[in-house]
């Protein structure tokens, strides 16, 4: 996904990082909600100016940005929506903690 068109940077807004759409919510606002449990679900209910593409795009702007290391094994998810909630999680944790 190509995230360049999503996610803004403007020196006078939230101090220059990154945002979703030129808005008031950063990547990290995000990816906070995220790794506090919070689903995809849940966060676009919360917060109603964010789209489904606006959570994709936070995803491929922080895998641009930061180097995970997954662990080796099978993972087995009853569904989809299950992997990309992982994914999100440990996407998350792992940004957060480059901070």
């Amino acid at each position: 996904m190509d995230h360049q068109s999503i996610i803004t940077i403007e020196p006078g807004k939230r101090s220059g990082k990154a945002c979703i759409r030129g808005l008031r919510i950063t990547v990290q606002d995000v990816l906070e909600y995220i790794a506090s449990g919070m689903r995809r679900i849940e966060i676009l209910s919360e917060i109603p100016d964010l789209t489904e593409a606006d959570i994709k795009a936070r995803l491929a702007y922080a895998s641009d940005h930061a180097k995970l290391r997954v662990p080796r094994g099978v993972f087995r998810f009853k569904t989809h929506e299950e992997a990309d909630e992982w994914w999100d999680q440990m996407l998350a944790r792992s940004w957060l903690q480059k901070l």
